[in-house]
């Protein structure tokens, strides 16, 4: 109904052999269909659709080369709707994060290591299954890591929006976006 008229000419090209493959080149873009999608699952895929890009110090998108630890989980929160003020660091999102114990950790909650001396400098995603996806070092990929074998010794959960209530003085809120500081 849609293509009217034409509908019998769509139907004979779509017959026509058209075909495609799945398979995609080692390194190449690899779609993520959020649909709309928010929150942690889609966070989670967009983490998880990082496999196999390098760790780049700094980096945090496919356009600067790969991703750092940090960088992955603002890239991942960012494509599911979710701003994390800034740039941040493992120690930033240590702090804008709610503590939890390792028993309940949930898809897209955070893994810390270095979180015992108050200053975490690593940072993965929880994916479930007992399953982190992380940018770990220089000179290797994102990837998936058992929960159990990296290290982690922090776990937090991404607190929601600031609680309603004073509003945040317009120039406070300038000078911490100028300076991308939460």
């Amino acid at each position: 109904p849609v293509v009217g008229t034409e509908r019998r000419d769509a139907v004979e090209r779509a017959r026509a052999g058209i075909s495609y493959t799945a398979a995609l080149p080692e390194r190449s873009f690899r779609p993520v269909d959020l649909h709309g999608a928010r929150g942690p699952l889609a966070a989670v895929a967009a983490a998880e659709a990082q496999v196999g890009w390098p760790y780049v110090w700094g980096g945090e998108s496919r356009a600067e080369g790969g991703f750092d630890c940090s960088g992955l989980i603002d890239y991942a929160y960012a494509a599911a709707g979710v701003v994390i003020p800034g740039r941040p660091t493992a120690a930033d999102l240590w702090r804008l994060s709610a503590p939890l114990s390792s028993d309940a950790l949930a898809p897209g909650d955070l893994v810390f290591v270095g979180a015992a001396s108050g200053a975490p400098h690593h940072v993965g995603m929880y994916v479930g299954g007992g399953t982190v996806v992380a940018a770990p070092h220089t000179g290797a990929a994102v990837r998936y890591e058992p929960l159990a074998a990296g290290g982690w010794d922090g776990f937090g959960r991404l607190a929601g929006p600031p609680p309603s209530g004073a509003p945040l003085d317009p120039a406070v809120e300038a000078a911490a976006r100028a300076h991308q500081v939460p």
